[in-house]
């Protein structure tokens, strides 16, 4: 099943959908510094429920989501829909002035990177590219591969809790180097001007 994404840029955040936040996410809302991070923050909140209520043919207002951790108790991780929207899998990731969500009947991850004007440092790629896989070339190379392995591991539930290096990614297809996950099909999305995003679905 091909995924349902959506962009949503961070200027057009309404502060009225603080009201789809449940407690545990205006808890963490209050933790977020500054306006735009907290726009961000929302509005990934807000159009996740827009996109999975999409799919689950329900109202957002009654589509919940559960973070659940699996290394402690804390309300973060991958969000789980709940509610009428219960069996479905949601994905967000949010960069500079852009949002984006993914939703699907299959575990699905999706990243979003802006690119940066300067290259990573060696260390920096050292931490990212796994062994056999080529350096990137640039810059713009670098946030592919980023993006890529990170939509991956959301796809996976482990987020960045598995290092980047533990993955690689061999054009439209992401696997874990030790074999102890399923492999993940990409997609590279068409992204804003001078950002890169990837769907990923397991």
């Amino acid at each position: 099943m091909t995924p349902l994404v959506r962009w949503l840029p961070v200027a057009e955040v309404d502060p009225g959908w603080r009201s789809v936040l449940d407690d545990g996410e205006r808890a963490r809302l209050e933790a977020k510094s500054g306006p735009e991070e907290q726009a961000r923050f929302v509005g990934a909140a807000a159009l996740m429920r827009r996109v999975v209520g999409e799919l689950a043919g329900c109202d957002p207002a009654d589509v919940g989501l559960r973070r659940d951790c699996p290394d402690c108790d804390l309300p973060h991780g991958r969000p789980v829909p709940t509610g009428a929207a219960q069996g479905w899998h949601v994905s967000a990731s949010h960069s500079g002035p852009h949002v984006l969500v993914a939703a699907s009947a299959r575990p699905v991850g999706v990243d979003v990177e802006l690119v940066r004007s300067r290259p990573p440092s060696a260390a920096l790629v050292a931490r990212v590219v796994s062994p056999g896989e080529g350096e990137p070339a640039d810059a713009e190379g670098f946030a592919r591969l980023w993006a890529a392995k990170e939509a991956y591991l959301k796809a996976l539930g482990t987020g960045l809790a598995l290092p980047m290096s533990s993955v690689r990614v061999a054009e439209d297809r992401a696997v874990l180097l030790d074999g102890s996950a399923p492999e993940g099909r990409l997609e590279r999305l068409d992204a804003p001007t001078g950002a890169v995003a990837w769907v990923c679905l397991t």
